[in-house]
């Protein structure tokens, strides 16, 4: 038996109320050469039955249990047992469109590394981003990142070839921070301008707290960079410095948010700054955030002399993380 073209990567916890509406969309492709590699992450409802049901009755359903490790290492094992030639991702309570594969498969005889659809969400929109065909390019995609990981389609001998792993440990963010890794090595690029890929919004969406967001997004950012000195990379400069931008945003919102909550780390916040960006750490520049925070937090946010403060506070560190 050959193998086939697509494997499907999907974690599972705890899914019994969406997981068949998932792999019903999956038995609905057009394009039929592909495994679905379920991920079952310690699942305690019904899940696995329902798994259990699909696997049975069609070969390409693959189960693999595992303990409770959250998505990063579910994904991670799922790449490592796959055998198709290209990776897709989609999680347990979303959906393919029925011509996805087909979408992705005339793309990939074109030889491409990644290719990217779109996202649409509880089926909202009608129609695709115009804007996106434009993202072809990898530094401008990578400085948008408007693409989802559940669009993403990638070469595996790419990824073995890197190697590219979900970050262990992240309950957040994890997969901003494997497609930013992803576009690290300038893979082909080819952007399909249809959606590929449903995205179910609900109470079980994971919204969590912004201030531990906050925090989850900055030390990404930290993560990516580590990586890069751990493996010695050299990176374009245009992306190198769009990942700085991308940290020092990140900074700016906590340290608002840590200047009123969190003291101890606010500390090892100000200490990175200074390690890294020792241009911003003055009382001028904290006093111009205080002020920032202030007027934004105040009737008068709209004037037009609050945007420009708040104007020239972005310009000053974005110059300063590209210095």
């Amino acid at each position: 038996m050959s193998e086939p073209y697509f494997s499907i990567i999907i974690p599972v916890y705890n899914s019994q109320n969406y997981l068949s509406f998932t792999l019903d969309s999956l038995i609905a492709q057009t394009f039929k050469d592909f495994e679905v590699i379920l991920v079952n992450d310690g699942s305690t409802d019904s899940s696995l039955e329902i798994m259990q049901n699909y696997s049975n009755a069609d070969k390409r359903f693959k189960i693999f249990n595992q303990l409770n490790q959250e998505r990063s290492i579910a994904r991670n094992n799922g790449i490592r047992l796959s055998k198709g030639v290209y990776i897709l991702f989609l999680d347990s309570d979303d959906t393919y469109y029925p011509e996805a594969l087909q979408y992705f498969y005339v793309a990939a005889l074109e030889n491409y590394e990644v290719i990217y659809g779109d996202v649409n969400y509880n089926k909202f929109r009608k129609k695709p981003s115009n804007a996106k065909p434009q993202l072809n390019n990898y530094f401008k995609l990578f400085k948008k990142m408007e693409a989802n990981i559940l669009s993403f389609c990638i070469k595996k001998s790419f990824l073995m070839l890197h190697p590219i792993w979900f970050p262990a440990g992240r309950s957040y963010g994890e997969d901003i921070y494997f497609m930013r890794l992803v576009l690290l090595f300038k893979p082909r690029l080819k952007y399909i301008n249809k959606f590929t890929a449903n995205i179910r919004l609900h109470d079980n969406n994971s919204s969590k707290d912004p201030f531990n967001l906050l925090i989850n997004s900055r030390e990404l950012y930290i993560e990516i960079f580590r990586y890069i000195n751990k493996n010695n990379l050299k990176i374009d400069k245009v992306i190198l410095n769009n990942l700085k931008i991308g940290e020092i945003n990140q900074l700016q919102s906590l340290g608002i948010l840590l200047l009123f909550n969190k003291i101890n780390y606010a500390k090892k916040i100000i200490f990175y700054n200074y390690k890294h960006y020792p241009s911003l750490i003055s009382i001028k520049n904290h006093i111009r955030t205080l002020l920032c925070f202030i007027f934004y937090r105040s009737p008068f946010k709209n004037c037009f002399f609050v945007r420009v403060l708040i104007f020239g506070k972005y310009v000053f560190y974005r110059n300063s993380a590209l210095k």
